[in-house]
């Protein structure tokens, strides 16, 4: 007598073994997980070994970064990046340069800069002329007032721009660094410690 039961059960898994010898083709250039050099350095491996489990602990909740710990990046002037230096979940060292940018606020900077350097060196020239001119009779001393108010714009007018080059760590050139505020893992667009 056959077994009713037994016919079924081997018709019901057909499908399913013919299912599982079905092969999909494998994309040959399908890229695995990858770590960078610098968060594979941070990795501790340990080997596996059984253990009894002494107790369970089942927590929930969700993680968040502190606010407070957390510093976005931003460039202070716009530009053409030129270079990359750090990837997302790399450790950076506060003031380490995270990219180069080129900028022509930066060069603009630059310019005025020089401009500065030009013009107090002029009006000092002109002090000293007004200066011999005053003493030999040949200018009055309004001309010689006239050359001092000129110096003192002109060293303003440096020290102003001396300033923005010490706010925005600028160098010569049209090359701006923007360097990470803290240091900490790369996260997007902010680091966190």
């Amino acid at each position: 007598m056959i077994n009713i039961k037994k016919i079924f059960f081997v018709f019901a898994l057909t499908p399913l073994v013919f299912s599982a010898c079905n092969h999909t083709p494998v994309d040959e250039k399908a890229v695995a997980f990858s770590m960078s050099d610098t968060m594979y350095a941070s990795c501790k491996f340990y080997d596996a070994a059984m253990q009894q489990v002494k107790s369970d602990i089942r927590l929930f909740g969700k993680i968040t970064a502190d606010n407070n710990k957390m510093s976005s990046v931003y460039p202070v002037v716009g530009g053409s990046v030129l270079q990359i230096n750090v990837e997302l979940g790399d450790y950076v060292h506060q003031g380490d340069v995270l990219a180069v940018i080129r900028s022509g606020e930066v060069a603009e900077f630059q310019k005025e800069r020089l401009n500065a350097l030009n013009d107090v060196a002029i009006a000092e020239k002109n002090l000293q002329v007004a200066k011999d001119l005053f003493a030999g009779k040949l200018n009055s001393e309004r001309d010689v007032a006239a050359a001092k108010s000129e110096l003192e714009k002109s060293k303003a007018e440096l020290s102003r721009i001396t300033d923005v080059y010490s706010i925005y760590s600028l160098k010569n050139g049209s090359i701006y660094n923007i360097l990470a505020p803290l240091s900490g893992f790369r996260c997007g667009y902010y680091f966190l410690p």
